[in-house]
């Protein structure tokens, strides 16, 4: 059987929390961008072509976790299958009536899809879906399929059509439910064992994560499979479970011909953890064909090895993964063999609202043309999304 490959092409928020206006991200790349072909999956819907990865930038506390934030908590609600929220996830300057709008655009295998909905803490407002843009429903003019809902549902406002869609006329919904699955989302500054060692250990991801962990320069000989010795400590009552779980793995050192084996997370270092969670859940994203949400994704990490990272996941390696990071690592901005313009995104903030957009927007002015000394032009303000902090002297 095939594998089904779920794309995310553009993505819309409005309302929620502080996006008071709408606020669009997009994933399509620019064609007229030759530059590193290898970030691009290409021919998607046959179609269009789209960037492997997109790093968001900007000051604390404008938004940019949010943003990330939005995607879980819409994703939310169509899991739910009926509107459910708290008081603080609508845009707090909002009036009560006033609804909150999310549009997503995604592509499963060759077909395109586009879903809206908006609604406020009592009713769905308006509901569409679109395939290939033409209409499978739209709930607020009441077509034939929303008509054939209406009567099977009643008059239920909470509830969402996606659920209740009849198959005679839109066949298996369980491709929109497996795009719906196919997000994941890794905050990288909440857990220190964040890594899952039996899962790293499962077919051939241990020795694909040692192969990459060599390549880091991390000072480690290996990481050793200790899984077997664990099943035998497993008779024994008074051992832990989140222990014998971190037992599964040893880290394997070596100074000057003297080798030494410890328990994984022992002596490493909170970097290293992460590095080898990150790399795990690259592996498991890119083989699985999922959106991969991570806020703040160099957290703990040298900014070569972030590089290098995110140069694996733009990779042959990768032919049907995404990935979505916020990231305040500015020294990857001036990579030009890492990301393309269409990969930078930006959140600015002043007095008006919180807007979203892309280092690639800025290409009509000489002065903002982003190509070359990104990260100078960055801090020079150019491209606004720059905190202005007071300087404390004496």
């Amino acid at each position: 059987m095939q594998e089904v490959k779920h794309m995310l092409l553009n993505y819309s928020v409005k309302g929620y929390k502080v996006f008071y206006d709408e606020v669009t991200f997009s994933m399509v790349a620019d064609n007229y961008i030759k530059k590193n072909q290898d970030n691009l999956i290409k021919g998607v819907a046959k179609k269009y072509d789209l960037v492997k990865s997109s790093l968001i930038y900007g000051p604390n506390n404008t938004g940019k976790s949010c943003f990330l934030e939005s995607f879980k908590f819409f994703l939310g609600i169509l899991k739910n299958k009926k509107i459910s929220f708290e008081k603080y996830d609508k845009n707090i300057f909002y009036k009560e009536e006033m609804p909150m709008e999310f549009k997503v655009e995604f592509a499963i295998d060759n077909q395109i899809y586009c879903y809206e909905l908006s609604f406020t803490e009592k009713k769905v407002v308006q509901e569409v879906l679109k395939k290939n843009n033409a209409n499978i429903f739209d709930r607020e003019n009441r077509d034939k399929v929303a008509k054939i809902i209406f009567e099977n549902l009643g008059e239920r406002p909470e509830e969402l059509f996606l659920n209740f869609l009849p198959k005679e006329y839109f066949g298996d919904l369980n491709y929109i439910n497996n795009f719906i699955d196919s997000f994941e989302f890794l905050e990288t500054t909440k857990s220190r064992y964040g890594v899952n060692t039996s899962k790293m250990l499962e077919g051939n991801n241990f020795i694909e994560i040692n192969e990459i962990i060599k390549k880091l320069d991390l000072h480690i000989e290996s990481l050793i499979d200790n899984s077997e010795v664990v099943e035998n400590l497993k008779k024994d009552e008074t051992i832990d479970d989140s222990l014998l779980e971190r037992l599964k793995i040893f880290t394997k050192y070596n100074f000057k011909g003297i080798e030494e084996v410890l328990p994984f997370g022992l002596i490493d270092s909170m970097g290293t953890i992460q590095i080898t969670n990150l790399i795990y859940t690259f592996l498991s994203a890119i083989k699985n064909n999922k959106i991969l949400i991570i806020d703040e994704i160099e957290t703990s990490l040298h900014t070569l090895i972030t590089k290098s990272l995110i140069s694996y996941y733009n990779s042959h390696n990768n032919t049907s993964s995404q990935l979505i990071a916020t990231s305040q690592d500015l020294l990857l901005l001036d990579d030009k063999y890492l990301l393309r313009k269409d990969q930078i995104w930006f959140v600015h903030k002043d007095e008006n609202g919180n807007y979203l957009y892309c280092l690639n927007d800025f290409k009509d002015n000489s002065e903002t043309d982003p190509r070359g000394n990104v990260m100078k032009k960055y801090l020079k303000g150019l491209f606004g999304a720059l905190p202005e902090p007071k300087w404390f002297s004496e």
